[in-house]
């Protein structure tokens, strides 16, 4: 991940510095980011869920130098690797969640530009699979804050669309552990493996419609 956000910056600069044409500054944006999801941080969390998608929709507000600030929200859903469970316990964890970012962003180019910032928020887990059907009928609810740094970086296909390959890396404050899952244990790691808070990697396509566009010579 390291590696990939510096080649993209490193390229924003390189093709930005190339081009002495227009810029414009957009002050309104509403953003749409898709991506697959890999779990990481705790070891059983990372061992046993499997993330199918991740989605995230929010409108910026970016001020004149390129700081911007914005709010929205976000869906994910992991699945349950059955086969690394002592039984047959099939289901999967889907959460939704709250979030403020704050950002910087650059139009290095008419084409190409660079947002990256850090969403902050609170969400929300159900956890359901057939332990938690068997025990009480619905899903196990569970809740914790996150972080997630992430960068953008976008291709303008006009001047009021872009889109973007976007990277982002969450930090949620919960630490994974058979409860949530409603089982009786997780086998196979020492106690200190369950410590670890739940991350995961985000890696996806997003897409951008600017209004409120200033252009800037």
């Amino acid at each position: 991940m390291r590696k990939l956000a510096v080649l993209i910056i490193s390229l924003s600069f390189f093709l930005g510095t190339s081009h002495s044409q227009e810029v414009f500054k957009p002050s309104h944006s509403l953003k749409v980011d898709m991506g697959l999801p890999a779990s990481q941080g705790n070891k059983p969390f990372k061992s046993l869920m499997q993330g199918l998608f991740n989605v995230s929709a929010y409108y910026q507000y970016t001020l004149p130098f390129g700081l911007n600030f914005g709010g929205g929200g976000n869906f994910n859903y992991f699945t349950l690797n059955e086969f690394k469970l002592p039984g047959t316990v099939k289901g999967g964890i889907s959460t939704i969640g709250g979030f403020g970012k704050l950002g910087f962003e650059k139009f290095f180019s008419p084409k190409l530009a660079l947002d990256a910032g850090m969403k902050f928020g609170y969400s929300y887990s159900f956890s359901k699979n057939s332990s938690t059907i068997e025990k009480t009928g619905r899903s196990f609810e569970y809740d914790a804050p996150y972080l997630e740094p992430m960068v953008n970086l976008y291709l303008m296909a006009d001047e009021q669309s872009g889109f973007s390959l976007s990277i982002g890396y969450v930090f949620r404050g919960v630490k994974f552990n058979a409860s949530h899952l409603m089982v009786d244990e997780i086998t196979g790691f020492e106690p200190e493996d369950f410590g670890g808070n739940t991350h995961y990697l985000i890696v996806g396509f997003g897409y951008t419609y600017y209004f409120g566009n200033k252009s800037n010579n």
